[in-house]
């Protein structure tokens, strides 16, 4: 690493000092936040079970397929879900069956008193949670702390990174304490997720891209070593998510400004290029030759019924773009959904404020006639958020939200049309130049957001934090030349502090969130053992009355299951279409219902089955059904012997 200006005991100190209150913060948000209850929990730990279990990759398409469609996540580039599957396995969590139950009162908008307490709750929550440091909760929130690591190294990248545009250590650390002390970005990092690994592979990229178009005099050698070193992290990124194919023209960007410094274009270029295609390329030229398109997972979220549910208009205007944005920054501070932690509109608006205050003053670093777009524009965006509100975005949000891309362009063309950059009194050699270059990296990358929107409209800010530096850096050295850096940071530390008191007594922790006696978030002890379905009479422990083994129903009279009961016991049926009754979600022939957690019904001796679940099976479909006994902490106790019925026409 290049030298920086502070002294070594006290940079060192400030940064530790970060990053052990940024863990601190984030595996806090891991322990209070409910199982499941993080943005794509579910659907992460299916893919991640499926890979350890099938030990296989879910097969590429252009078309929707029961496997991909399933697991929901079968279609993303696999790297993170492989790491994990070793730690998996590890806390024993390869056998939950991941059928958590969603909340009938569950809604991602509204607020007032008119509003149940459990409408932040996506899922029932039941015994696994009595205990946070006990059981499947616990092995939870271990997968979770995995992330943690990730997140540290991408603030140390950035650290690394604002050394070279601030020329100082101990602003650096100011920098990334901008983004360590925002609570979404801890509570991301308490959570089961993939953005948190394409952070700091982000950050490693786009530090290397710094070093290599801005740092300061090495040989050829070292120039080339940056260079690859952005080309692995940036491979490393694809194989992340999709999105980290936008590090792909911001190395582009930096290969043209090491060539403009002297440092040469062809030799960096290649060896940047080289780096990416020997990480990254077997992947996706694997996808290439199975679909005939480079891209196929971009292809595959635009026929997927998974994605395209809620449907793009395909007009748009002033009003729905300003809202569409606005909703895409208003969700960086925190409130991205039902998840994470709210704050009223006027404390989010006034951070965002202070944001655009310091990316208009890091413009004006080169002519103050640069910063005054980025001003405007930030301007607009907040009066959108305040004049339309999030509470409309549910219904424009989908339309396009090419306001990204417009101010992205504008500021673009405002940086492009400067003339030679000087350097600034304190900035380490090459800071401007780093500077320049994560402005026009930032600018891409929110383009590139912008172009998502327009074809699946989920503006969320965890989207942008793999981008943490060329976000966050220009941000920081605007805010540091204003002196309203430092109050920045200690107004996100006070967030920070009052986001903790609402996940212990707020929406996403009612009383009784966690009191259902038959709930269990990961169906762990619920798990029937192919043993249990061998018909002898031994273990008939539960006695079936009706109907017969063998016996047949047609579409319009569904039967009805009949069995006898111990009064003081609960019961669960459980449903499969294989005769061991061993589930694995994603294969067609290995579907498990259960009545507790699939259609919310704790039977007491009898339960008919849904006339409108019945007629979906497709005549001839042999059902498989048993009855398990449950003893209070929900483990199985007793069943009966499997009856097979029949669905005739």
């Amino acid at each position: 690493m290049p030298n920086r200006t502070d002294s070594g005991p006290e940079r060192s100190s400030g940064r530790r000092g970060v990053l052990l209150v940024f863990a601190a913060f984030a595996a806090l948000h891991a322990i209070l936040l409910p199982l499941f209850e993080g943005a794509d929990e579910g659907d992460n730990l299916r893919y991640i079970r499926f890979l350890a279990i099938e030990g296989r990759l879910t097969e590429p398409a252009t078309e929707p397929t029961f496997e991909l469609e399933e697991l929901g996540r079968g279609h993303m580039p696999p790297l993170w879900f492989l790491s994990m599957v070793p730690l998996l396995t590890a806390v024993g969590a390869d056998d939950w069956q991941i059928t958590s139950t969603v909340n009938t009162e569950f809604t991602r908008t509204g607020s007032g008193a008119d509003v149940d307490p459990f409408s932040r709750l996506k899922y029932e929550h039941g015994r696994d949670e009595e205990s946070t440091f006990a059981g499947a909760g616990f092995d939870l929130r271990v997968l979770r702390w995995a992330s943690i690591p990730w997140a540290l190294l991408a603030l140390w990248a950035t650290w690394h990174a604002a050394c070279r545009v601030l020329g100082s250590a101990r602003r650096a650390t100011w920098a990334i304490a901008l983004i360590a002390a925002t609570p979404q970005f801890q509570h991301l990092t308490g959570t089961v997720t993939m953005d948190v690994m394409l952070a700091a592979w982000g950050a490693l990229a786009l530090l290397a891209c710094v070093e290599w178009c801005g740092g300061g005099p090495e040989k050829p050698a070292g120039m080339l070593a940056w260079a690859a070193l952005a080309g692995a992290a940036t491979g490393m990124a694809a194989l992340t998510k999709l999105n980290g194919l936008v590090l792909a023209p911001a190395c582009l960007v930096a290969a043209l400004l090491a060539w403009r410094a002297g440092r040469g274009f062809a030799s960096g270029a290649l060896a940047c290029a080289l780096a990416f295609l020997l990480v990254a390329g077997p992947y996706y030229t694997w996808g290439f030759i199975e679909t005939g398109h480079p891209l196929w997972s971009w292809k595959y979220q635009g026929v997927s019924p998974f994605h395209t549910s809620g449907g793009v208009p395909a007009e748009w205007n002033a009003d729905s773009i300003a809202v569409a944005c606005a909703k895409l920054f208003s969700t960086w501070l925190a409130r991205p959904g039902w998840t994470a932690v709210w704050f009223p509109q006027w404390i989010g608006g006034g951070v965002f404020a202070l944001y655009v205050v310091g990316a208009a003053a890091a413009c004006a670093r080169w002519r103050l006639l640069a910063s005054i777009p980025a001003l405007a524009i930030g301007v607009w965006l907040i009066w959108a958020w305040r004049t339309l509100g999030p509470e409309v975005a549910g219904e424009t949000e989908a339309s396009a939200t090419a306001s990204v891309a417009i101010a992205g362009a504008v500021l673009l063309f405002a940086l492009v049309g400067l003339r030679r950059m000087k350097s600034a009194s304190g900035e380490a050699p090459g800071g401007s130049t780093a500077l320049f270059f994560l402005c026009i990296a930032a600018v891409l990358m929110l383009a590139a957001e912008a172009y998502f929107n327009l074809h699946f409209a989920q503006p969320q800010g965890r989207h942008l934090y793999p981008f943490l530096t060329a976000l966050v850096v220009p941000v920081a050295y605007g805010l540091d030349r204003l002196r309203l850096l430092r109050l920045t940071v200690i107004a996100h530390v006070v967030l920070s502090v009052a986001a903790i008191p609402w996940l212990i007594v707020g929406p996403l922790r009612p009383s009784g969130w966690n009191a259902s006696p038959v709930y269990a978030a990961t169906d762990l002890w619920r798990a029937v053992d192919p043993s249990l379905t061998e018909e002898r009479a031994a273990e008939a422990e539960v006695e079936w009355v009706q109907p017969r083994h063998g016996s047949a129903f047609s579409a319009d009279e569904p039967p009805e299951l009949v069995w006898k009961i111990d009064p003081e016991s609960e019961y669960d049926l459980v449903l499969g279409f294989r005769p061991e009754l061993f589930g694995r979600n994603w294969r067609p022939d290995g579907v498990v219902e259960r009545s507790i957690t699939s259609l919310g019904i704790a039977p007491r001796g009898s339960l008919a089955i849904p006339a409108d679940l019945w007629a979906s099976f497709l005549p001839g479909t042999s059902v498989y059904l048993q009855v398990v006994r449950l003893g209070e902490d929900g483990r199985a106790t007793g069943h009966s012997t499997v009856r097979e019925l029949v669905r005739v026409e």
